[in-house]
């Protein structure tokens, strides 16, 4: 068990790690999409399993601590990038609410340019 459950977690760390990738905003120029929270909420879902599933095992393996050690590394990493992500988000948010204002605004005034012609 010991092996596969090092083998997921390597997989689970290097999903993780791509998605903290995606992120960075100095890599990451577009807009973060849904399916990239998406993808990194179920990479962090399957990792949260298996680290259940290490802190039952009573011994476990060099090669399995070393990855569960980079795994709680990308996982601290995630936490500090998390409140820019969560910053960007809001302020792209309050941006699509002034754009969408002012196309309501445009076209209440085209209406009503168009009724007093």
């Amino acid at each position: 068990m010991s092996r596969a459950t090092t083998e997921s977690l390597r997989l689970a760390n290097t999903n993780l790690r791509a998605g903290l990738a995606r992120l960075q905003p100095e890599l990451y120029r577009a807009a973060v999409t849904p399916r990239d929270i998406a993808d990194l909420r179920a990479a962090l879902s399957c990792a949260a399993d298996l680290s259940r599933t290490i802190a039952l095992e009573s011994f476990p393996d060099p090669e399995l601590k070393k990855v569960a050690s980079e795994y709680r590394s990308t996982v601290e990493q995630l936490a500090r990038i998390l409140p820019l992500v969560y910053g960007r988000l809001m302020m792209e948010k309050a941006r699509l609410q002034i754009a969408q204002a002012h196309v309501t605004a445009t076209a209440a005034w085209a209406q009503a340019s168009h009724n007093t012609v």
